[in-house]
């Protein structure tokens, strides 16, 4: 049993609202309810809300066309967790078990948030590890594009390369219109894109993965938009919400 508003329930009638985006099978929405009531069967604490968004990309050349997220409110505090699979039922899967992982973790990094905040990041240490990892998304698209792949993945920036610029490119949410661009190489748009966006002024810095690694350790902020020194494309290295690095890339 866990709580759910003030009154306790039973968490096979917990209501986990599921969206999806893309062809999908009909049974798949109850498959993800399941699936996280599953999850949360042992979590000591009570479970004020919980859902799931699920996107399918038509992209034939994508080896892990779909992208899960769930994100649970667990007594005040957010817990998100997202993975990415060839098949709905092979994410699924692995969603169960990364949220039951995250849901074990927050008695090893107590603490309370209020509604609406984001999720904690716990504390890797000295020495996070870094994991590399590509774009969830399509690699070369236009602004528009990737901004609805943004919006869809319910991730705080997208890697992709611009088709209009030829330029790699980070869209991001910040500004007075809720998205902004970095480019590696500032150019200006080809293309006025239908949704209104902000643009960084200047070229990403040419750093190592290990420059950049300090780079991002000493400014605090959640990523950093770089041009491998070695390869000249596009990179973002990025907290993970276990503490450690991921390493975002396009190739």
């Amino acid at each position: 049993m866990s709580v759910h508003g003030d009154a306790p329930v039973v968490l096979a009638e917990l209501p986990v609202e599921v969206t999806t985006d893309g062809y999908f099978a009909p049974d798949v929405p109850d498959h993800a309810r399941r699936k996280v009531r599953a999850a949360l069967r042992y979590c000591p604490y009570p479970i004020l809300r919980a859902s799931v968004r699920m996107v399918r990309f038509p992209d034939p050349a994508l080896p892990r066309p779909v992208v899960s997220n769930a994100l649970v409110n667990v007594n005040g505090r957010l817990v998100r967790v997202q993975t990415t699979a060839s098949s709905a039922r092979e994410g699924l899967d692995a969603l169960q078990h990364s949220l039951r992982t995250a849901i074990e973790r927050i008695d090893r990094h107590p603490g309370r948030r209020g509604h609406g905040q984001r999720p904690v990041v716990p504390d890797a240490g000295d020495d996070p590890e870094i994991h590399p990892h590509g774009t969830y998304a399509p690699v070369s698209c236009t602004v528009d594009e990737a901004i609805a792949d943004l919006d869809a993945l319910d991730r705080e920036f997208h890697l992709f390369h611009d088709v209009d610029t030829d330029v790699d490119t980070v869209v991001f949410r910040a500004g007075p219109t809720g998205y902004r661009l970095a480019q590696v190489r500032h150019q200006p748009l080809e293309v006025t894109p239908a949704t209104p966006v902000a643009i960084e002024v200047g070229d990403a810095p040419r750093l190592s993965v290990g420059d950049a690694t300090e780079r991002l350790r000493c400014s605090g902020q959640p990523w950093v938009l770089f041009a491998d020194s070695a390869t000249g494309r596009g990179t973002v290295l990025h907290v993970g919400r276990d503490g450690h690095y991921g390493l975002v890339t396009l190739d």
